[in-house]
């Protein structure tokens, strides 16, 4: 009894300390100040996923829409929510010499070895410049038109399943995309060749599936790093323990070591990445397959990087773009005006160039991702000393420290009325119209996404060769999916032969 009494005001004068203190953190430096407990009481319900993506970032945007920033807290961890587009293009783009880095995650500290050298993660110093450098060949136009070829095959394949399906007037669109971004990804970083719409248990599919998934145990990392990072150090082994890491160890280890030995060069990102920590960066020693450990690790987290940020990703931009055609017949019907427009113009082949030349499709893409952002907050953590200089009457310089966060809610700008009129409306006709900086659904400056024309090509290779064969109606559960777009079921409603324009 009295155990739980003296736990009780244990936790009370935690509270209060907490309240105090870092209230007081961002008040002393002239900064708006978003109440501690608000934002403990909502930052614990966005990763348990209480509430939706980012409505609880946009009920402290709104109510502060007249500052250029404001500062708040990740439980413990204080942050600097940056409003102004300005300013973000300043320290995302201007002065990205005083912000190289991203926040420091807990898989990061908790030495995974999938996380701890990937893009993502990886700070300046310890070679962020050259493993961004040895993956950027990977995007180029020639690669990508390389690569145009083989995501025809694992559309194909989708196109091939659907139309062999008695009835599609109910399909759960969501497992679909995610099936077919495995296979474009599998075989773009691995070479692997995959259906996964047929071998529907396939491994490389169920490891992707599970390296993507940040809920259960994984999000609670998060919370208790927020809370105490010393106490993470401790529980980590029990909350991070992966057999997936493992599995694409071994599975790039036995890839790398097939090329070695039957000297086959293949310019994926297994390849280039290879070529990226054997070219005399460091001294490693090799093993019997000349190939050594550091190296399996630094191009398996390579890879992993890829394979995180364009399996679900692409999947979830793929669906919601579905999911906004359904609901909006007359742009459907105005995408596919498009479609058959240009491939006329390509005598009826979706070529390369034909794909590249539709544009209105493209606005969708945008649109949807506008509306239905995969990541709200862009982070940035501050490696050097900065000073935000004041610019409105009443501001004062605020004094940014080496590690500070900062945090840019790319989800509450994409909804406000002031860049956006109207912002729940679907409207792709409103791209050439937006200001510079208020879209960042690949992130913006150097840090930002490399792999975009990669993911629109992805995505609207699969969106046209599914509107050329079928339109995309609503059913009863399209509606029931939002916000979060799991299980997600659209109607492929079966083009006639007068309208289809294959």
């Amino acid at each position: 009894m009295w155990s739980f009494v003296l736990l009780g005001i244990l936790l009370i004068l935690l509270i209060i300390r907490y309240y105090f203190l870092y209230y007081n953190y961002w008040c002393e430096r002239g900064v708006t100040a978003v109440n501690p407990i608000y934002t403990f009481y909502n930052f614990t319900e966005l990763v348990f996923m209480v509430t939706p993506r980012f409505s609880n970032l946009k009920d402290i945007y709104f109510k502060h829409q007249d500052k250029r920033y404001v500062g708040l807290f990740q439980y413990f961890r204080p942050i600097l929510m940056v409003h102004d587009l300005d300013l973000i293009k300043k320290i995302t783009i201007t002065d990205f010499e005083s912000f190289t880095n991203h926040n420091i995650y807990p898989n990061v500290l908790c030495a995974d070895k999938l996380f701890q050298k990937n893009v993502f993660s990886m700070a300046a110093k310890d070679g962020w410049y050259e493993l961004r450098g040895a993956l950027t060949p990977f995007f180029t136009g020639s690669k990508l038109r390389r690569w145009y070829s083989l995501m025809q095959v694992c559309s194909t394949q989708i196109l091939d399943y659907l139309n062999s399906c008695e009835r599609t007037d109910y399909v759960d669109v969501r497992d679909l995309f995610e099936r077919y971004s495995n296979d474009v990804i599998g075989s773009a970083t691995l070479g692997v060749s995959c259906n996964s719409v047929l071998d529907r248990d396939n491994a490389f599919f169920h490891g992707c599936k599970s390296l993507a998934d940040f809920s259960g145990m994984k999000g609670i990392t998060y919370v208790v790093y927020s809370l105490y990072p010393r106490l993470l150090k401790i529980i980590a082994p029990s909350l991070l323990k992966s057999k997936m890491t493992n599995f694409f160890l071994q599975l790039i280890r036995e890839n790398m070591l097939y090329r070695l030995e039957s000297n086959i060069v293949r310019d994926d990102i297994v390849g280039l990445l290879s070529k990226y920590v054997q070219s005399g960066r460091k001294e490693t020693s090799l093993n019997a397959g000349g190939v050594c450990d550091m190296t399996i690790e630094e191009v398996t987290a390579g890879a992993g990087t890829f394979l995180i940020a364009g399996f679900q990703t692409v999947a979830y931009t793929i669906t919601t773009a579905a999911y906004e055609l359904a609901l909006n017949p007359e742009i459907q019907e105005k995408v596919c005006t498009e479609i058959e427009e240009v491939l006329n113009e390509y005598d009826g082949e979706l070529t390369f160039e034909a794909i590249n030349s539709m544009n209105y499709i493209e606005n969708v893409i945008f649109e949807a991702l506008r509306i239905h952002l995969v990541f709200s907050i862009i982070d940035r953590r501050c490696t050097k000393n900065y000073t935000i200089e004041p610019v409105h009457p009443g501001e004062k310089p605020v004094h940014l420290k080496e590690g500070d966060c900062v945090w840019i809610p790319a989800g509450p700008i994409h909804h406000d009325p002031k860049h956006y009129p109207n912002p729940q409306k679907f409207d792709p006709d409103r791209f050439g119209k937006n200001k510079p900086f208020s879209l960042m659904p690949f992130g913006i400056g150097p840090k930002s996404c490399l792999g975009v024309r990669f993911a629109m090509l992805e995505c609207k290779l699969i969106l046209v060769e599914i509107l050329r064969s079928f339109d995309i109606v609503p059913v009863k559960k399209t509606i029931s999916s939002l916000p979060t777009f799991k299980d997600t079921s659209f109607g492929l409603s079966r083009k006639t032969l007068s309208t289809n324009f294959k």
